[in-house]
């Protein structure tokens, strides 16, 4: 089945990415890093003047949303060029705020009231600390509020811990401080909670995506320019697989995104959520459990959620080995040779059935067996999907959770391949903090973990 964007949304990532072209992001990660936010938070304000803010947010509380085909537009382009700050958390908290107002208590209706316009304007950057994100709150320091779920009850906290190392600097982990304001208690708040998760997933998704194509767009370039033995080096064989990989993966999981994107905008309530009776198993901080989310994926202290590769010292790039030298397998290397960068014709991989080579090896439903028709821009529109079927109804909420996973995982490890291939054909140059393409290939690797590990996201996929 496949998944095509109208024009109007075309259009919308087109204007991203030339905004965010001109907005000197790697400038703005490096301050960021620092503790410096003041770059970052104008590039936020482009993306507030865009409609990014509130494609999350629903129309009664200002917002245009919500829209998650839409915000996966947006937050490829917002992957591509790395944006800084809690992007996935703060569309988290407009869903999570959102559900709590629907049928609950006056309380509940005014804290969205309060809270949820100032998200869609861009007023307020929040961030979000959840069992399946784990107990950081991802850039608790330059946020304006630190939302933290706790069980059944919702608290606004009062401010937040040390700041924590990550692989990627610009991602700055803090654990919310105990105590602050409760804004809400009961079994509402854990299934509003799970529905802040799947976006928080999804949105990490298309994040993933973004930053693997920026990565794979990159390396084909330099493949190009690079010379050994007079030639170029993207005319090596070698050279061609690795790039053909990540370009394979890379637009196998764009389909599943879209198709995570419906679900989540066919399901009740664009996309409500119920709580299965695993999900509470995994709490944050069992290091020794391979589905534990872990903190938020990629801090150096938590030891879980790495699917098998070990982080190495603060500073160390991620397991870097040749073609032979990971466990992982990226799907089939006899993939045509592809060495140049991404096509532009939105053409998204195969057609119908169950993506059975993927990024990960898993069999990962490519979606619903029934593709959307032209969906409005972020300035509007509804989006009638109608019924949906194949290998995931989409209609029952753990449904949509796999869609999601199966976006999730499928991305993040295509990202992380096209880090591999990245760091391998640079060699040392590419890690090097005075070079731009560290930067991304160090947000593959966090991303890869964030808001569900791969091994987490695979269960969740294959979940009876």
């Amino acid at each position: 089945m496949g998944f095509m964007l109208d024009q109007a949304q075309m259009d919308f990532g087109s204007t991203l990415e030339r905004m965010l072209g001109g907005a000197d992001t790697p400038h703005a990660i490096r301050a960021w890093a620092r503790g410096e936010h003041a770059p970052g938070r104008a590039v936020w304000g482009r993306l507030a003047d865009a409609g990014v803010t509130g494609l999350a947010v629903p129309e009664a509380y200002e917002g245009v949303g919500p829209l998650p085909v839409e915000l996966s537009v947006a937050y490829i382009a917002a992957g591509r060029h790395a944006v800084p700050g809690p992007l996935a958390e703060t569309a988290a908290t407009a869903v999570l705020l959102t559900a709590l107002a629907e049928g609950g208590t006056a309380r509940t209706v005014q804290v969205a009231e309060e809270w949820l316009p100032r998200i869609a304007d861009g007023r307020a950057l929040v961030t979000l600390a959840a069992a399946d994100g784990g107990p950081y709150a991802l850039d608790a320091d330059a946020a304006d509020a630190v939302f933290a779920v706790a069980g059944e009850e919702l608290w606004l906290a009062p401010g937040h811990g040390p700041v924590q190392p990550s692989f990627d600097p610009a991602r700055r982990l803090a654990r919310p401080l105990p105590g602050g304001q409760l804004l809400a208690r009961g079994p509402a708040v854990s299934a509003a909670a799970a529905r802040a998760a799947d976006w928080a997933a999804f949105a990490t998704a298309a994040l993933s995506l973004g930053t693997g194509l920026a990565l794979l767009e990159r390396t084909a370039a330099y493949a190009r320019q690079r010379t050994q033995f007079g030639r170029p080096i993207g005319s090596f064989q070698a050279v061609k697989h690795r790039l053909a990989d990540a370009l394979i993966a890379l637009e196998f999981a764009r389909p599943l995104l879209y198709g995570a994107a419906v679900a989540l905008a066919s399901g009740p309530a664009c996309g409500t959520l119920a709580s299965g009776p695993g999900d509470d198993a995994h709490r944050p901080g069992h290091r020794g459990d391979p589905l534990a989310c872990g903190p938020v994926g990629d801090t150096h202290p938590s030891g879980s959620g790495d699917d098998a590769h070990t982080p190495g010292p603060a500073g160390s790039p991620p397991t870097a080995a040749g073609p032979a030298g990971d466990a992982h397998a990226y799907g089939p290397t006899s993939s045509p040779h592809a060495s140049g960068p991404m096509p532009g014709a939105h053409v998204y991989g195969p057609r119908g059935g169950a993506d059975a080579s993927g990024a990960t090896g898993d069999a990962l439903a490519s979606g619903p067996a029934g593709s959307p028709p032209t969906a409005a821009g972020p300035a509007g529109g509804t989006h009638a999907y109608g019924p949906t079927s194949g290998a995931h109804g989409y209609g029952p909420a753990g449904d949509v959770r796999a869609a999601v996973a199966a976006a999730k995982v499928a991305a993040g490890e295509a990202a992380y391949t096209a880090a591999r291939a990245a760091l391998h054909l640079h060699g040392a140059l590419g890690y090097t903090d005075e070079y731009d393409l560290s930067l991304w290939i160090r947000k593959a690797r966090a991303l890869r973990s964030a808001w569900g590990s791969p091994a987490v996201c695979r269960a969740r996929v294959l979940a009876p």
